[in-house]
């Protein structure tokens, strides 16, 4: 599943796109994989729900929280959901309960 980038867009449309922030605490630079994601500093679409999953999270590279990294951020349209969130987990074990 390789890609054509002659044929595509920058930053544009693709057929499959994965971005690995993390990876542990591993750090790697290589032709095809850099860890942590260059870009993981400056996104605050990426900071914010990571640090709502792991608030003492820290940068492998540099060892600062990432918590550091989204307070130097200019704002860019993200926010947090403060509603309450349903969990639909319960539903999905009581079917397989039934199903077994």
């Amino acid at each position: 599943m390789g890609r054509d980038r002659k044929r595509e867009r920058e930053k544009g449309p693709r057929t499959l796109d994965i971005d690995i922030l993390l990876f542990g605490q591993h750090v790697l630079s290589g032709w095809d994989l850099t860890l942590p994601h260059p870009g993981v500093k400056e996104r605050e679409f990426v900071l914010t729900p990571l640090l709502e999953l792991a608030p003492g999270l820290r940068h492998p590279r540099t060892g600062l929280p990432l918590r550091t990294y989204l307070g130097q951020l200019a704002p860019q349209g993200v926010y947090s959901y403060t509603g309450q969130v349903y969990n639909w987990c319960h539903l999905l074990s009581a079917k397989d309960e039934h199903t077994r």
